[in-house]
């Protein structure tokens, strides 16, 4: 993970270096989360909605650029139980991490299309799970997230002068939790992934 973050670093240093415009601004939304679990014993019940938030900078080159971000984002995943476990009722995962996209877009039509893709970081920094059972019962698991994970996003955006809007999905490269969690007695692997559908609004600062 630090070798990857150095070439970033590297890479962005070098776009810099040679960009012929710039845009510095913040961007604000909602994350509609699914979780792709790794038994057969839980699964998904709808999709977790949480918010998303921070800043971007793109620099560009013609019409391609490379955007890095910081964002905030509410994650997680709502889940019940199957098989053998359907008296678990319900199985509530709230996940708040710091996200680092770093993309490389290109417009496609004019200034207002365009498309883009790239890694993101993920450092998450809270997380709560409950659960309940078909007696009304609600416990908190012991369930736990890695220090940081590594992800993909891709997407659309478009430009209307200030405004920007972007749509995209994010995937997992790696796993989410670590080790195994309990939930009523019963053990389950963590090494679960989440996907992230994510639309935001965005006003630039500074720049084109």
């Amino acid at each position: 993970m630090k070798k990857f973050l150095m070439l970033m670093m590297l890479g962005l240093f070098v776009q810099t270096a040679w960009a012929q415009y710039y845009s510095f601004g913040i961007r604000t939304g909602i994350n509609a989360n699914k979780l792709i679990p790794n038994s057969d014993d839980l699964k998904n019940d709808g999709y977790k909605y949480g918010l998303v938030g921070g800043a971007f900078l793109r620099l560009g080159v013609g019409n391609w650029y490379v955007q890095p971000e910081l964002l905030i984002s509410q994650k997680g995943a709502n889940m019940k139980g199957s098989g053998n476990f359907t008296n678990i009722e319900t199985v509530k995962r709230n996940i708040n991490s710091l996200d680092v996209p770093i993309l490389l877009g290109r417009r496609v039509l004019g200034k207002v299309v365009r498309v883009n893709a790239g890694p993101v970081l993920s450092f998450p920094y809270s997380v709560k799970e409950e659960a309940t059972d078909s007696n009304g019962q609600t416990v908190t698991t012991d369930y736990e997230v890695k220090n940081s994970t590594i992800g993909y996003q891709a997407g659309i955006g478009l430009d209307f002068g200030k405004l920007t809007i972007d749509a995209r999905y994010e995937g997992s490269l790696s796993r989410l939790g670590k080790g195994s969690y309990q939930v009523f007695n019963r053990t389950f692997k963590a090494d679960d992934r989440v996907s992230t559908f994510q639309i935001t609004l965005g006003f630039k600062i500074i720049g084109e």
